[in-house]
């Protein structure tokens, strides 16, 4: 249960419009970054702070994305044994021909780079859907400083199934 004040930045438990776009390169990047705290409700909360770029991007490929970010962010609440002031990071960035999503936790827990649907179980499908819905992902350990757990998704191909 959600008890604790809600920390700088969140309304009501909501990130507060946390995003920002700018020029790079002459392509228009739109990035969202959000402090999650490690908590159930972290899973929720990082889908819901992706409603503000509902009109930047297909929608069908921004339901990958909600999905996955939510997949991620409950994988480190759950795996990443988080202290109760633990944060989980999420950044979301829009870019012409790709969206890049990364979840970075202090967390140090291994991860299977080769994620196999769980036999019989509801659970533990987060890499799986991943590796299905994800054009590039990985897992880096900068310095056992923590875990970043990171996805693309290209646009041109979401653009091409429509």
């Amino acid at each position: 249960m959600w008890v604790r004040p809600a920390p700088a930045g969140y309304v009501q438990g909501m990130p507060a419009r946390p995003e920002h776009s700018e020029q790079v390169s002459g392509s228009l990047l739109t990035r969202l970054e959000v402090e999650l705290p490690a908590e159930p409700i972290a899973a929720p909360m990082g889908r819901q702070s992706l409603h503000d770029l509902d009109w930047r991007t297909d929608p069908e490929l921004l339901d990958d994305v909600r999905l996955l970010v939510t997949e991620l962010v409950a994988n480190s609440v759950k795996h990443a044994h988080l202290q109760e002031e633990g944060w989980i990071h999420l950044r979301v960035e829009i870019l012409p021909d790709v969206v890049r999503v990364r979840v970075d936790d202090p967390g140090t827990v291994g991860f299977d780079s080769k994620p196999e649907p769980p036999a019989g179980r509801s659970s533990g499908w987060g890499l799986v859907l991943v590796d299905q819905l994800a054009d590039r992902w990985g897992v880096e350990r900068p310095a056992n400083d923590g875990t970043s757990v990171w996805f693309e998704i290209d646009r041109l191909r979401a653009s091409a199934s429509n």
